[in-house]
């Protein structure tokens, strides 16, 4: 049995497997520390004083989320540079919009709301495109979202010496659970390389835009998922954005992704128009 504890002293008992092995993955930012204890009977006495057992404690402090170490500064700074040159929703009100599209061969239509915190609520009639839809306008929300000034910095290195590389420096992250590593060329990311459960993904950058701020944002990328343990092409993804200036946000107003795999090929699409902020934007 191990116990938790956090900034606020409150406990959490997790029961190990067979192996004493168990899980801990803090759902906020803090302090915390996790420890265990045995307790074994046996009377004494120590400094004048009788004792009935002994109890032993193993307590294991830290920070969450964990800070890898051994970084190259001139990589991070090269990764920094690439997120920054990204156009972002910094102050999102959210933003209502007319809707339509086709997943598999079934059009929709209806309306889009994605509010403040990217979430996303739609009143389309298709049901089997409501999943595809959230998924989409939920990523580009995420993928558009401002970065948190308290959030930590990335823990990369150079992951070759190959600076002619016409993708980019190769740049790889020290630890993480996806096993990413990415390509910055002329100050943008080309690509992302992530391992995702039993699956290897790929995203390559093949055309972005400038907005008024002179910020990137993605116009075509290509999307390849390989099988982890053979390393099998399993499917080809192309993706295609455009977008529309609405007060000072970059707005999505189409995508479009074409799925090659052995199954054959398959187009999804949606358009946005009428575009409404929520509310008005912090100047």
């Amino acid at each position: 049995m191990f116990t938790t504890i956090d900034d606020d002293l409150v406990n959490e008992e997790l029961k190990a497997d067979k192996n004493g092995r168990v899980v801990f993955r803090p759902d906020t930012e803090g302090h915390f520390c996790v420890y265990t204890k045995r307790v074994i009977p046996g009377e004494g006495v120590h400094k004048g004083k009788k004792y009935i057992e002994t109890r032993d404690f193993a307590t294991l402090a830290f920070r969450w989320p964990l800070i890898a170490s051994g970084g190259d500064e001139d990589a991070i700074t090269l990764f920094e540079n690439a997120l920054a040159k990204r156009a972002n929703w910094a102050k999102f009100p959210g933003f209502t919009a007319a809707i339509v599209g086709n997943v598999d061969g079934r059009a929709f239509g209806g309306t889009a709301r994605v509010a403040a915190d990217g979430d996303v609520s739609l009143d389309i009639d298709e049901k089997h495109a409501v999943k595809w839809v959230e998924d989409q306008l939920g990523s580009m929300a995420l993928h558009r979202r401002a970065p948190s000034p308290q959030r930590a910095r990335p823990v990369l290195r150079f992951a070759d010496q190959d600076d002619e590389h016409p993708l980019g420096r190769l740049l790889t992250f020290v630890g993480g659970a996806m096993a990413s590593s990415y390509r910055v060329r002329d100050g943008e990311i080309t690509v992302v390389n992530r391992a995702i459960g039993p699956q290897h993904m790929t995203i390559t950058v093949l055309d972005n835009r400038s907005n008024a701020e002179g910020k990137s944002l993605p116009r075509s990328y290509s999307v390849q998922y390989w099988d982890g343990k053979s390393g099998k092409l399993l499917r080809t993804q192309s993706v295609q954005n455009r977008w529309t200036r609405v007060g000072r946000f970059d707005l999505p107003t189409r995508l479009t992704v074409t799925t090659a795999s052995q199954t054959g090929l398959n187009v999804r699409s949606l358009r946005l128009a009428k575009h409404k902020l929520l509310v008005k934007a912090a100047r």
